[in-house]
């Protein structure tokens, strides 16, 4: 059962980052007044298909069986009998991808992955401002004999809580401020979860 979770989950994930990814070349090429025939939420038969008007142009938006994605159908010559090419009104034809210039077929082409890494930093910050920061508290393990921890009365167990007022939450930051210091040959004061002060 958790092995049909896990894929089914991974399916679902796979799919909205292609779809995403998919929306971006959709848009671009909006954007860039390339026509656009569909853009489709899956893959395989259509299970809902709604045209809608964008720009002047009817676009066929569909859901199919197959949740893997989705793929954009811009006006393509190449897809085209000769004698279907031929019947289309010439401005149309201008607004066909395959005769659109070099720098809108690139910018087509770039949003897709934009968009995907557009996706990766939204939900980098939501993680980050829902999740938070993680790590391993400070929390010292170890006391080397004579050394100066051992002289400021540091005990094994103690938390650091701040160094020279600076607040520690990890060990990494704790670690990054006393090698810090050491290099600079500056004081330092650490302050504990007991509420002591270590010179």
């Amino acid at each position: 059962m958790d092995i049909l979770f896990t894929i089914i989950t991974f399916l679902f994930l796979v799919g909205i980052v292609i779809t995403i990814h998919e929306i971006g070349h959709f848009l671009m090429a909006i954007w860039c007044r390339i026509k656009v025939l569909e853009f489709s939420i899956g893959f395989g038969p259509k299970l809902f298909a709604k045209k809608i008007k964008i720009n002047g142009d009817e676009i066929l938006f569909a859901f199919r069986a197959l949740p893997l994605g989705g793929f954009i159908k811009p006006l393509e010559q190449s897809a085209m009998s000769p004698k279907e090419w031929e019947s289309l009104p010439a401005e149309d034809k201008k607004r066909a991808f395959s005769s659109s210039p070099r720098w809108k077929k690139a910018l087509v082409v770039f949003g897709g992955p934009f968009s995907n890494f557009v996706l990766a930093f939204i939900i980098y910050i939501l993680a980050y401002a829902f999740i938070g920061k993680t790590g391993v508290p400070a929390t010292i393990g170890e006391i080397l004999p004579g050394s100066v921890f051992e002289k400021s009365g540091l005990k094994i167990g103690d938390t650091i809580t701040k160094i020279n007022d600076k607040s520690v939450y990890f060990s990494t930051d704790a670690h990054e401020y006393l090698v810090n210091h050491a290099i600079n040959g500056n004081k330092v004061i650490i302050s504990t979860s007991k509420n002591t002060q270590h010179e």
